[in-house]
Order: C-alpha cells, then structure tokens, then sequence
C-alpha cells in the first residue's frame, strides 16, 4: 500500500464501492451504495468525500468529458439533428449512393457508436466534408442544421 499514491476512478457506482472496501470504511457495508437508484450526484460526492490515507482519488478526465458531451448531446434540438444526420449517413452507405461516393473517389460515412462521443463528432465532421458534394450531386440531404454539424 505504500506505494500506492491515486487511483483514477470512472466515476462510477462500482467504483465508488471498490475504494470504500479499499479504505476499509464501515461505511463500505451501507446497502445505498449498491442501490441501483442511486443517482450519479450522490457517487460524485461520495467520491469527493473518501480520504485514503496518503491515496488520492483522481476522477477520469476523459471519462468525465465523455459524460459532459453527452449530456449535451442529448438536449432535443441537438439530439434531433444528430439523428437526421445519423439517417443520412445510413442511407448514403447503402446501394447507389454508396456507388457514387465510391465513383467520385470520396469517403464513405462513417457511423457513431452510442458509447462513444467521439464517433459521433467524426461523422459529422465527415459528413460536412461532403455537404457540397451532396448538393452538387442533388443527393438526399432533408432538413439537415449545418451549422449544428460545423459547431459540434
């Protein structure tokens, strides 16, 4: 144990648990850490307020940023867009326009992956690389927010 200095946590509930057991708290036992209702403000206090001797507790930065990004992505208006967009990106994987991007030698979109925020900023950026393409060729774009897609 000494030369333990941090653990980096996730943020999460089990996390939460683990460094309690660690720290050999009596509170460790208390049954509101395994609730599955227990609410992401409260393990983000709890995880404030464990103090392992000489331990720092570091949360994920990244793991912190994704949850942030998230959260944003998840407001309606946004949230709205990135599907058409996402429908978009299917459609244009899929038989003759497929055949066309490949023709004109430009890239397929790619998809985003629910877990993943950075997916989804890459499909956008990619398919604002070929949103003159896509007008010039008079493929289908719908009601797509460009600007969303540029500030994203």
């Amino acid at each position: 144990m000494e030369n333990v200095f941090s653990i980096t946590s996730d943020n999460g509930n089990n996390m939460v648990k683990a460094i309690e057991i660690f720290n050999d708290d009596d509170e460790a036992t208390d049954q509101s850490l395994v609730d599955d209702d227990w609410i992401s403000d409260d393990a983000m206090r709890k995880l404030d307020s464990i103090n392992l001797s000489g331990v720092h507790l570091v949360r994920c930065a990244a793991h912190t940023l994704h949850l942030c990004v998230y959260d944003v992505n998840q407001r309606s208006e946004i949230s709205e867009n990135i599907n058409i967009c996402r429908n978009l990106c299917i459609a244009l994987r899929k038989g003759t326009h497929r055949r066309t991007l490949i023709e004109h030698n430009k890239n397929i979109p790619t998809l985003d992956v629910a877990t993943n925020w950075i997916s989804t900023f890459t499909m956008l950026k990619r398919l604002l690389e070929l949103k003159e393409f896509l007008a010039a060729e008079s493929l289908p774009t719908k009601t797509i927010d460009w600007r969303m897609a540029v500030y994203h």
